[in-house]
């Protein structure tokens, strides 16, 4: 990535959050209550990105939902604890059937 692109990156990343900071994230907590699917969440204890007590309101606001917190990990478990990752997203898979 040059240094266009990096500063084009940073700009997005900026509204983003502050569009998160603005209600978006309420507005997805209303509307998690319509989610019918089972849902698999994995959050990294160590999330510097998304505080892990957002998979709070995940578990608070889904109705079937599965919340897996990895100790030691940060806001990618898949690349950051692949094995473990695999495993639960394998079992998770496995129960939906």
């Amino acid at each position: 990535m040059n240094r266009e692109e990096g500063a084009s990156n940073y700009a997005f990343y900026g509204k983003v959050l502050r569009d998160l900071e603005q209600g978006g994230r309420s507005k997805l907590e209303l509307r998690l209550s319509r989610v019918e699917a089972r849902t698999l969440v994995v959050w990294g204890a160590n999330d510097r990105i998304l505080h892990v007590s957002g998979a709070e309101v995940f578990r608070k606001g889904l109705r079937n939902v599965r919340v897996v917190i990895l100790d030691q990990c940060g806001h990618v478990p898949f690349f950051e604890k692949r094995p473990e990752t695999v495993k639960i997203y394998k079992s998770f898979l496995a129960a939906v059937k």
